[in-house]
């Protein structure tokens, strides 16, 4: 079939076959692009992207940030259960699914932001839904400096967030690697953005998509500054 989009369009809305009806999730850490690089493989791939709705939860838009033992039970609560309803969509879609979360951050949010008795009460009821969930073909996990992520929460001025503070994304940061370092549920794929613009350079993006097609079929970039085709793996 004939298509009515340009040369270059047409090309950037090819869904190559190693990425069909894959789930991929992108995560990381507060600032680091998570939902920026979704909505340019979306549009790349024509997938449907899955967005995390932070801004309905009033826990996290009220105060979290600036009184987090008060705020912290029901900010992980209303996420978690706003996540299972989510989850239950997902299982019921068909396609390429690209997402900015997965439902394991909120094992990873509970565990930085939770006294130890409410993390006792709260991982009884995640561990039962968790099991609903729909596991990743693929985790894309963004990482940079702290210096990097509160430069660019800053940019981006949400009000909510401007009470974030330097410590408290230190230990996210940390989270996040002592996480991922012992993640096997699904094949990862790390991409340190520290001096990257995927956003305004297309040769950067067109990079990630590409070390991202190569992870799905096997591959392993170990650097975007790499040059050359990635090696295989047999495992992970």
């Amino acid at each position: 079939m004939r298509s009515n989009q340009p040369p270059e369009k047409a090309k950037q809305n090819h869904l190559p076959t190693s990425l069909k009806n894959k789930f991929i999730v992108v995560e990381g850490p507060i600032g680091v692009g998570k939902t920026s690089l979704v909505r340019l493989l979306t549009e790349k791939w024509n997938a449907e992207g899955i967005y995390e709705t932070f801004e309905e939860n009033p826990f996290l838009t009220s105060g979290f940030y600036k009184d987090k033992a008060n705020y912290a039970f029901n900010t992980e609560v209303f996420f978690l259960l706003s996540r299972v309803r989510e989850q239950l969509e997902i299982s019921k879609k068909k396609g390429t699914l690209i997402a900015d979360y997965f439902f394991e951050k909120n094992a990873l949010f509970s565990e930085l932001n939770l006294s130890h008795q409410d993390l006792e009460i709260y991982k009884t009821v995640y561990e039962t839904f968790q099991l609903r969930t729909r596991t990743p073909d693929l985790v894309v996990y963004l990482y940079a400096d702290v210096e990097t992520l509160l430069q660019r929460v800053h940019q981006r001025d949400r009000q909510f967030e401007r009470s974030i503070s330097k410590e408290y994304l230190e230990s996210l940061s940390k989270t996040y690697n002592r996480f991922f370092g012992n993640y096997t549920n699904a094949p990862i794929l790390p991409i340190n953005t520290r001096g990257i613009d995927f956003v305004r350079d297309p040769q950067q993006f067109s990079r990630i998509a590409g070390l991202i097609e190569e992870r799905i079929l096997g591959y392993r970039q170990l650097s975007l500054k790499t040059k050359g085709r990635a090696r295989k793996v047999v495992n992970g």
